[in-house]
Order: structure tokens, then C-alpha cells, then sequence
């Protein structure tokens, strides 16, 4: 389906019933729409063993950023010790 024919339906679809939507005029656009998208997905990629990106120095970033991020919010921990148990759980 092209994006031109979900345009002219949903345009169409508006001219028929004026600005009320029904619940299943919404459904059937929203399974057009995921349609699409899922006949675009080519490919999916599992990497279960750190073989094609470095998980650790992603997760050691993003839990640096959020210790951080929960000090300027306000919590009354040394990083330190919120570090340690953020790892001793993840």
C-alpha cells in the first residue's frame, strides 16, 4: 500500500463522515499503517554476545548519566555508593 493511498483514504474517509472518527475507522488506519511498516522490516539482528556493539560501555554510560542525572535531582547519595548499587542489581 502506498503512502498516497492511505493519504486519498484517510481524506476520503473524512469527506464521507465529517470529523468524527469511529473506533474502527481509526483501527483500520492504524493496521495500514503497521502493515507498511512491517513489510519495510528486512532484517532483524540479535547480539547475544557483545560481538557487534559493546554493550558494557553503553551500560556503563548510561548508568553514569542516570547517577548523575539522579544527584542534580536531588537524592543525597555520594555517587559512589549509588554507583555500587546500581551495579550490585544490573
Amino acid at each position: 500500500m502506498k503512502i498516497s493511498n492511505y493519504v486519498y483514504f484517510q481524506y476520503y474517509s473524512i469527506k464521507l463522515y465529517g470529523n468524527h472518527y469511529t473506533f474502527i475507522h481509526n483501527l483500520i488506519i492504524r493496521i495500514f499503517v503497521l502493515i507498511k511498516f512491517l513489510i519495510m522490516i528486512k532484517a532483524v539482528v540479535f547480539d547475544l554476545d557483545n560481538t557487534l556493539i559493546d554493550f558494557m560501555r553503553m551500560k556503563n554510560t548510561a548508568v553514569e548519566a542516570a547517577t548523575k542525572a539522579m544527584i542534580d535531582a536531588g537524592l543525597d547519595f555520594p555517587y559512589s555508593e549509588i554507583r555500587a548499587k546500581i551495579d550490585e542489581i544490573y
